[in-house]
Order: C-alpha cells, then sequence, then structure tokens
C-alpha cells in the first residue's frame, strides 16, 4: 500500500471516530445535567438549564421542558441579564408550541409571562 492509501484510510477512520464522539456527546444522560444544575446559580444556572432544556426538546419532553425554562427565565430575570433572559423565552416558547398536549397557547399563560418581563413592549 502506498503513502495516498495509508493517508486516505487514515482520514476515513478519524472522520468515523469524530463522528462516533459527536454522537456520543449529543446522548448525553439527563441525569449528570440534573446533579449539575443542582450546584449551580445565578447566571451558571441558567446555561446549565438551558443545557438540560435543549436534552428534553431533543427527547421530546416539552412540559419537562417549559417547566425548566421558565424556572431559568425567573432566575435570568433576577439576574437582570437579558441575553439569557430572551433564550429562556425562546426555548419556554420551543416547547408549548412543540407540545402536543398543549392545544393553543393560553393567552391567560402568555399575558402572565409577559406581565413578569422586565422591559415594556410596544405595540
Amino acid at each position: 500500500m502506498d503513502l495516498m492509501h495509508l493517508v486516505l484510510h487514515l482520514r476515513s477512520y478519524i472522520f468515523l471516530i469524530l463522528i462516533y464522539a459527536s454522537f456520543g456527546l449529543l446522548a448525553q444522560s439527563e441525569a449528570p445535567l440534573k446533579r449539575q444544575l443542582k450546584k449551580e446559580q445565578g447566571i451558571s444556572y441558567v446555561e446549565k438549564a438551558i443545557e438540560l432544556v435543549d436534552l428534553y426538546l431533543d427527547k421530546e419532553k416539552y412540559s419537562e421542558a417549559e417547566e425548566l425554562a421558565e424556572e431559568a427565565r425567573k432566575v435570568a430575570m433576577a439576574e437582570l441579564h437579558p441575553e439569557w433572559l430572551a433564550i429562556c423565552l425562546n426555548r419556554q416558547a420551543k416547547s408549548i408550541i412543540n407540545d402536543p398536549s398543549v392545544r393553543l397557547f393560553s393567552k391567560a399563560k402568555s399575558s402572565k409571562i409577559l406581565r413578569e418581563y422586565p422591559i415594556k413592549l410596544r405595540y
């Protein structure tokens, strides 16, 4: 086998190893994330919570995702961190929209969320 074939085979193996590793990272278990989440506070809590929310969304656990996104949103509001607040609102909306048990987005629930939002919205 010449050097060119060896390099091509080596590239193929490296590519397969990278794909396998990335799937391993995507298939993270929720148990370690839950344990890490219990230790966190403030914005680091919000970051870990959003990781877990994304995992719930991938596994189609929409009610758990919505509840955790709401908790994270409250922490982001308390910390006055607009970027994380926007991310939390986004994940909360995704979980509500994708949840088949929720037929329509409740007007009362949306009004409650908007009242808690610290920035005045212009219509």
